[in-house]
């Protein structure tokens, strides 16, 4: 799924943060978004959606709400 800024409140990472559980760095998110995780039911590495905004990257809340169920998806 891709974020789509018309239908979600797309912010800077470092903002997203800071509204988070465990308010998470900007160099985790970054992580996330480059790397991902690895959802240890299916292997499969999963990354949180980004787009890149003139300043800097940004991300929505519910794209963390994704992220964070892909990452516990029991599907493979």
């Amino acid at each position: 799924m891709v974020i789509n800024p018309l239908r979600e409140q797309v912010m800077p990472l470092q903002q997203l943060g800071k509204q988070l559980p465990g308010r998470p760095r900007y160099n985790t998110l970054l992580e996330w978004c480059k790397l991902g995780r690895r959802n240890r039911n299916t292997s499969k590495r999963v990354k949180l959606e980004v787009i890149r905004m003139p300043g800097g990257m940004a991300s929505s809340l519910e794209a963390y709400l994704r992220f964070i169920e892909r990452l516990n998806s029991l599907d493979s």
